[in-house]
Parts: structure tokens; sequence; C-alpha cells
């Protein structure tokens, strides 16, 4: 990746920031339904989230003309209008974890954030006030304002409208046409592992790094989880970061599995989450050079820092970003009495963010 700094953030919404394949996929069995023809398979239907209306039909149906077309994409508006009035729509689709801070921390960090999604915008603006995420995004790219992904011309207006340049901005999406459209427009592209394509078509499709999380649900043993981040690292060629976080995924990434994969040469840090400090002391004990370490857990963050480690990926920053980021400057500097007492200053509101779910539904 270049040096020149970044200005600009541009997110995918379904599949990298919003979990909204179950929605989708009922809406499409029953858009099908009505238009009398058999729905495509649910994995069929994961793999063309993020596209836009006129650009799924094509391509899950492409022997049906313009006209048929045009009615699949009335019988999948219909459905979904019909699927939001009775169960939520946009509200049944919960934000993946981290999304939340990882949206406020770039906004305090002073970048400017806006989105390309296929939804319209009207499915945009429903999903922004289902999740409280208003005064977020400028400038939005949505399917009734630009062509479909992978065309770049959502990355494009997005950059003219603020006023910065490719080498300023950076893609952030789950599918292979975030990737593509990025490219296309000469910015940069993180892919994330969370979402509906493989890692390693993101990477094939020029994602610049892979953000890769322990898979959730299946809750993988520790062989599991070292041959799927070594397939992923593998595969990808591009630098990833590790995620372990065993409150959201119910499966923790011990320190011995950890350090093993360091020693690959693309795998360069990891997001520690687990809440242990002999587990993270550990780690720090055997990690090979230039490996780093973020905490995930704020309340620990500056007894990681204490024992060696990087600095933190945090949530009480998107509330007090100049305190925690001092106290995280301190630390590092070595001023543990400045350290300390911010750490005991902020402790309250760490504690309290966590009171009840956090992202809140």
């Amino acid at each position: 990746m270049s040096d020149a700094p970044l200005r600009l953030v541009i997110f995918d919404m379904d599949g990298t920031l919003i979990d909204s394949q179950r929605v989708i996929i009922a809406a499409m069995r029953r858009a099908y339904d009505n238009f009398g023809a058999p729905c495509p398979s649910d994995e069929a239907v994961r793999r063309i989230i993020g596209l836009s209306l006129p650009e799924v039909f094509h391509r899950l149906s492409p022997e049906a003309d313009d006209a048929d077309n045009a009615r699949l994409v009335e019988c999948y508006k219909t459905a979904f209008i019909a699927l939001r009035a009775e169960s939520g729509g946009e509200a049944e689709a919960p934000l993946f974890p981290g999304a939340r801070e990882a949206l406020h921390g770039f906004s305090e960090a002073g970048w400017l954030i806006s989105a390309a999604t296929g939804k319209a915008r009207r499915g945009f603006d429903h999903a922004i006030e289902a999740h409280g995420l208003h005064g977020l995004f400028s400038f939005p790219q949505t399917a009734d304002s630009a062509r479909s992904k992978p065309h770049p011309e959502m990355v494009e207006q997005a950059m003219a409208l603020h006023g910065v340049g490719p080498q300023e901005t950076v893609m952030v999406g789950d599918t292979s046409f975030d990737m593509e459209m990025a490219k296309a427009a000469g910015a940069r592209a993180i892919g994330v592992s969370w979402g509906y394509h493989p890692a390693m078509e993101l990477r094939a499709a020029g994602a610049d790094a892979i953000l890769s999380v322990v898979p959730y649900y299946n809750k993988p043993g520790q062989a599991g989880m070292l041959a799927h981040f070594t397939a992923v690292a593998d595969a990808l060629d591009a630098p990833v970061v590790l995620y372990n976080v065993p409150g959201r995924t119910s499966a923790n990434m011990r320190a011995e599995t950890a350090l093993r994969l360091a020693e690959h040469p693309n795998v360069v840090a990891v997001k520690e989450a687990s809440g242990d400090l002999l587990q993270i002391s550990a780690i720090l004990d055997g990690r090979p050079e230039g490996f780093r370490l973020l905490s995930g857990d704020d309340p620990l963050a500056l007894p990681t820092v204490a024992l060696g480690g990087d600095g933190v990926i945090s949530v009480v920053s998107n509330e007090a970003p100049g305190e925690m980021a001092t106290l995280i400057a301190a630390a590092l500097e070595g001023d543990m009495r400045e350290a300390r007492e911010l750490h005991f200053r902020l402790l309250p509101l760490m504690n309290a963010n966590f009171v009840e779910t956090n992202p809140v539904p």
C-alpha cells in the first residue's frame, strides 16, 4: 500500500457493517414466489449481495429479458417492504461486532466517512435509522445515485464530492465487487473476512489487506483456527490482522495458536479481546520481531501496554477520544503515573459501556 495519508473511508453496508443476509434471502424467496419461478439457492443469493437490483437479477436469472428483469426488481421491492412492515426489515439485520465502534473511531479520528451500497437511498436511510448511525456518513452512494458495483462510479463520485483523490481513499468491503470497484477507481481496498465472499476472492479482486476474525457460530478448535488462518494467509499474499474475540465468537484462540500463526510472513498483528492477561503475556513473551499485539478490551489496555503491547482498538475512545489517546500515548512512553490516572478516570465509563448489550441492537 502507498504511504500517502488516508482521509476518506468508504464502507460497504450489507455484509461489511450489517449482517443482512437473512432478510435479503427471505425477500428474495418471496420475490421469486410472487414472480412464479424457483428461487436460486441461498448461496447464490449471498454472492450477489451488494449489487444494485437490476444487476442482481441479471446475474441470478440471466435468461430473463428486460421486462422480466424489471418485474423481478419490483417483486423484490414489494417483498422487502412487506417484510419491513412485518418484522422490522433493516432493524432485524444486526450490525457486525465492532462495526459501530469502528465507525465512531474513524469519525473521532477526523476521517471523512461515506458509503457505497447496492441499497436504494430509502433503504440506506432506513438502515441508518434502525441502527442509530445518524450523522456519520456524508455523501453516501446508493443504487439510485450511481451505477452498480463493480463499476467505479460510486467511489469516483464519493471522492469528487469530498474533494479527495484516490491515494487518500480506502474502500472497506466484503465482496469482490467492492475490491474491483475500488481498484478501478484507483483507491485502496481492505477486505473483511466475515461477509459473503471468501478472503481469497477478495485478495484476487485487489484487496490490499484483509481483516480476519476467528470463525463464529461453528466454534472451531485450535487446529481448526490454525488451518483457517493459515489458509487465509497462504492464499492472500497480503497483511492479515487476526481478531480474537471469544465473547462474540464463543471460541478462544489460545496463545500457542496465535504464536504459530505469527510465524507466517503475512500475519502481522492480533487484536486480542480474550480478557486474559496470562494469555496476552504469553503472546507478548513469545512473539516474533515485528508482530503487533493490540488490546481489544478497554479495561485491559493499560495492563496490556505495560506488558509490552502496542496499543488498543477501543470502544471508550468513541466517547472520550482525547483522553484515551493520551492514556495510551503516556503508557507507551513509560509515563505510568499519567496513564494510571486516566485509566481510573475512564474505568467507570468503560464498565458502563457493557452494562447492556453492546453494540445496542
